[in-house]
């Protein structure tokens, strides 16, 4: 098992007991509790991770701080048990989750370039 008492900062999020913890400069802290770290929505249709989607739809997120947070969710996922439901869908997920982050960034970023 990970001591997550000894993990550096996946950039603005850090892992804790509790779940992951994000201080953006520009935006409020935000708490994802270990209970909802498995959480997805749908997004075009796909099953994603529910957090990403949501952070990078926020105004002040970048993919890096996207990205960050996928890396930290997927640390902690290797410690919580997962439904059997998701078991085989995990890997799906998470690139279905990786796409659609990277499109509402890329909108972002043309929507702010025009």
């Amino acid at each position: 098992m990970i001591d997550i008492n000894n993990l550096e900062p996946f950039g603005i999020w850090s892992i804790k007991e509790i779940g992951i913890i994000g201080r953006p400069i520009n935006g409020p802290t935000k708490v994802i509790l270990q209970e909802d770290i498995l959480l997805i929505r749908k997004f075009r249709n796909n099953d994603v991770w529910h957090w990403p989607i949501l952070i990078a739809c926020e105004e002040w997120s970048s993919l890096k701080d996207v990205a960050d947070l996928l890396h930290a969710m997927v640390i902690k996922m290797s410690e919580l048990e997962k439904p059997v439901h998701l078991k085989d869908q995990m890997e799906t997920i998470h690139l279905t989750t990786v796409s659609a982050m990277v499109d509402i960034i890329d909108s972002k970023t043309s929507k702010d370039a025009a």
